[in-house]
């Protein structure tokens, strides 16, 4: 099935990104930094992909999908080998920014994959299975790296994680045929933030995405902080945030087969002026900035990612279900 090759695809970039933030944290903490050098160093994993957002859509409307995502997986591959080769906080300021740029590069060209497979019907079930294979990723990501630094140590458990995206980079390099991407569509006119934060149910989304994505990103960073300090073992901190994200699979898990047989002709549940609300005439590129900026305004990550030109798949695969559909679906 397709849809697997995908979701694996992703996977493997993401399970690198969610250990390489346990990891770095451990590391950093390891070498000797304070808990605010680990903050400013957790923080820069979203710094520059909320200021780079937008021109990544739009190098990926001009390019297509394949070459963004391979480029993702390489560099993501060579952020996370960093440290490794050179094991100092210093490096370690290098290479959390290199790997939060390259998970959004990967992350937006994938969300277009995933808005132009298949028929505008069955959207709704595509994302919830990337969905499910983000919590999959979630959960199994810090066991990973909790098991990998006891085993290799923390440099070594950062080369282990670069080689996940590696695999990644094999897999699509083997493949023959072209990623879907959606079709060519003149831009629209960008009505820039006013224009957004008028329209209520995207307003409240923002609102409620940004309040809990604090909340998670601040238990992603204290756990480890917290956990070294008792003086768990780094599998152990492994297995508490592993059992902490195994809810959102069960969650996602119910929420596939609950949008199998609760679908709205619109996403405003057939009304047609919820529906409007959340198809504005505002450019997708725009859009998925300010929904960015929203979840990385506290030094966070979202998974979420704006699908480029004149096109948007906004979703939010952690913590809620707001799909915009703006696609024309072909094959590039």
């Amino acid at each position: 099935m397709e849809i697997a090759y995908f979701i694996l695809l992703n996977a493997l970039g993401h399970l690198c990104f969610v250990g390489s933030r346990m990891t770095t944290t451990l590391f950093a903490l390891k070498l000797g930094a304070s808990a605010f050098t680990v903050g400013a160093l957790v923080a820069l994993f979203a710094v520059v992909p909320m200021f780079l957002s937008v021109s990544a859509g739009r190098l990926i409307d001009r390019l297509g999908p394949r070459r963004p995502v391979m480029i993702g997986l390489a560099v993501l591959a060579c952020g996370a080998a960093l440290p490794f080769l050179f094991p100092t906080v210093g490096i370690l300021y290098i290479s959390s920014p290199l790997i939060g740029t390259s998970f959004m590069l990967l992350h937006i060209a994938m969300n277009s994959v995933f808005g132009a497979y298949g028929t505008p019907e069955r959207r709704a079930v595509t994302f919830s299975w990337l969905s499910l294979g983000f919590s999959i990723s979630n959960s199994i990501g810090p066991l990973i790296a909790g098991y990998a630094i006891e085993a290799f140590g923390h440099a070594g458990a950062m080369l282990a994680l670069a080689l996940l995206p590696v695999v990644g980079v094999v897999l699509l390099a083997r493949r023959k045929r072209p990623l879907p991407r959606p079709a060519h569509v003149a831009r629209e006119r960008a009505g820039g933030v006013a224009g957004l934060l008028r329209l209520p149910l995207l307003r409240h989304t923002l609102i409620a995405s940004g309040l809990l994505n604090m909340g998670w990103d601040i238990y992603s960073f204290l756990m480890p902080v917290y956990g070294s300090r008792i003086g768990l073992a780094p599998g152990t901190i492994g297995v508490v945030m592993s059992c902490f994200a195994v809810a959102t699979f069960v969650v996602r898990a119910v929420l596939t087969q609950l949008v199998r047989h609760v679908q709205a002709p619109g996403r405003g549940g057939g009304n047609p002026h919820h529906d409007a609300e959340l198809q504005p005439d505002l450019h997708p590129a725009r859009l998925g900035c300010h929904l960015e900026r929203a979840r990385h305004g506290a030094g966070l990550y979202a998974d979420c990612g704006a699908a480029p030109g004149g096109r948007l798949v906004c979703q939010e695969p952690r913590r809620s279900a707001l799909t915009c559909r703006r696609f024309s679906s072909r094959r590039a």
